[in-house]
Parts: structure tokens; C-alpha cells; sequence
């Protein structure tokens, strides 16, 4: 449910839902959006005492997008929750890969990722698994990006103050390789990593 939308009924004016923000609704107010134009959350109009009640008093009722009536307390605590998925591990131990944020879509019975979210992968890799001299190594997304078009973020974890500069050798949609800039792994624990596609939330 992407909208709530709150209608007066002119039984009672102006109404007031102080237990979300004090602020009064005067009558008429039709199919009002409550999340998309007031900014609430569903979950704080969902769990509102003073909403329920006046529900119950008939003073609102409550549309869904999908044009649903909401017309008491019961049908107002029947609004599903939105389940949130912040990430789920990869199976072939190079970390977390796939960090959307994803929403649980029960008409679909789906996780979809939420909207307006960049796409964002993020991992570690430890010292022994590189290999070569400037040492390297390969990240292989379990899953890929779209296209190439994305930023890594590196950071190396030391041991004793040492300090290293990795770099992107190069950048592919499944993938990218990690260059040290050094032939040695002493001291280097571990590089964290993340990658996050290009563009804005």
C-alpha cells in the first residue's frame, strides 16, 4: 500500500490526531495522502490510537491505492505491514553481494526491490586470496549489475600501522579486479569493498 488516503466526513471538525503530531484537519478534506503529501509513515498512521478512534466514530474514513475502504479499527490494523529486507548473503563466501533494500510485495508474494534505491553489493576479501605480483584479485558478483556503470569503494584493514592504496585494475558488470599496488600482503588483513550504481536515491 503506497497511499492512505484520509477523507473528512463532517461529523466532527475540525479533527486532531495528537498521538502522530498535533495538527488539526478541517472539513472537507477528500482522499488526503496522508504518506505521499503529509510525509507519515504507514506504520505510524497504522498504529495511531487517535486514527482508530476516529475511525470507529465515524468522523474519517480511509481509502488504500487500491481504492479499498478502511472504515474502522479492524480494517485499519488488517493493512499489511511492509516487510523490509536489508540483504541476504552470497553463497560462495566472498560476502555480502547483494545489499538492496528490498520490500516484501504480498500480491506477488515476491521480495522487489524498494523504489528509488540504488543497487548496492558490498563484501571483504582477506589477504591469502590474492595472488600475483602487484598482488590482484577478482570479484565475481553472484549477481551481476545491469552495465559496468558503478562505483567501488575500497578500503584496506592493516595490522601494526601499515598502510596500503588499493586500486580498480578493472570494472566489469560481474565483476572487478583489485589491484594492491603491492607485492607483499604483509600486514593486510583483509580489503573491504563496496560497490554502488551509479546515479542518485
Amino acid at each position: 500500500m503506497s497511499e492512505f488516503l484520509l477523507s473528512t466526513t463532517g461529523t466532527l471538525t475540525p479533527i486532531d490526531f495528537p498521538d502522530i503530531g498535533s495538527r488539526d484537519f478541517a472539513h472537507p478534506i477528500v482522499d488526503l495522502d496522508m504518506i505521499g503529501v503529509e510525509g507519515f509513515s504507514l506504520e505510524e498512521l497504522r498504529d495511531s490510537v487517535d486514527i482508530a478512534a476516529a475511525l470507529d466514530a465515524g468522523h474519517i474514513t480511509v481509502k488504500d491505492s487500491e481504492g479499498n475502504a478502511i472504515t474502522d479499527s479492524d480494517g485499519l490494523m488488517a493493512i499489511p505491514q511492509p516487510h523490509i529486507l536489508l540483504s541476504h548473503e552470497d553463497t560462495d563466501g566472498t560476502g555480502l553481494v547483494d545489499n538492496d533494500v528490498l520490500v516484501y510485495d504480498l500480491a506477488s508474494d515476491t521480495w522487489k526491490p524498494a523504489a528509488g534505491r540504488l543497487a548496492t553489493k558490498a563484501g571483504k576479501i582477506l589477504a591469502a586470496s590474492m595472488s600475483g605480483s602487484p598482488k590482484t584479485v577478482q570479484i565475481n558478483f553472484a549477481t551481476a549489475f545491469a552495465d559496468p556503470d558503478y562505483a567501488v569503494v575500497l578500503a584496506a584493514v592493516t595490522t601494526n600501522n601499515s598502510t596500503f592504496s588499493p586500486s580498480i585494475a578493472s570494472q566489469l558488470a560481474a565483476s572487478f579486479i583489485i589491484n594492491l599496488g603491492s607485492a607483499s600482503v604483509n600486514n593486510l588483513v583483509q580489503i573491504n569493498w563496496i560497490a554502488i550504481k551509479s546515479g542518485e536515491s
